[in-house]
Formats: structure tokens, sequence, C-alpha cells
């Protein structure tokens, strides 16, 4: 069974991810410092270097569920007699801004 998040397999996104993991770690030895690293918890950012590619998918994936789970309870609640199509479907739409249609 293959899993799609974004038109995308799994596998493709962990690839992804350990690529992008490994061309920070190459700017890392280059003395890059990133604009947001000084804004950054210490103990966060050696969190997520200690994370594997899968670790980190997992965390965005909750990330992303916890995200939809609370457009769909402001949607629910500006409009309380949408049918729960109508809701997935403006749900869609806030998500991908507005690439999806609307309700």
């Amino acid at each position: 069974m293959r899993f799609f998040v974004r038109g995308k397999t799994l596998q493709a996104w962990t690839e992804l991810i350990s690529r992008l993991s490994h061309y920070h770690k190459r700017m890392q030895h280059s003395g890059f410092q990133h604009e947001l690293s000084d804004r950054c918890d210490p103990a966060l950012i050696s969190i997520l270097r200690l994370q594997t590619p899968a670790q980190k998918l997992a965390v965005l994936d909750a990330m992303w569920r916890s995200a939809r789970t609370l457009v769909a309870a402001g949607v629910r609640a500006q409009h309380p007699n949408w049918s729960e199509a109508n809701l997935a479907q403006e749900v869609a739409a806030r998500m991908s801004r507005g690439a999806v249609g609307r309700a």
C-alpha cells in the first residue's frame, strides 16, 4: 500500500527531508548561519537535529492534522447549518489558500 501526502508518496517525502538534512549539514560546516537560528531555542534545535527524517515527517503530519482540525472547528462555528460536504470543501479551500474551490 502506498500513502500519498499532497501528491507525493511517503517515501518521496522521506527522501526529500533526508536530502534537505544533508544540505543543512553541509551549510553548517561551511559556516552558514540561518537567519532564524539566533531566534530559536537551542534546546529545540538540538532535538530537531536528533530526529530522523521520518520522525520530522511524522511531526509535520501531526501539525497539519491539528491545523486542519482547528480550521474545521472555525468553519463549523461560522456555518453551523452547512453539510459535512460543504464544510470539507471550505476547509480544503482555506488550507490550500484558495487553490481548491470554495463551498
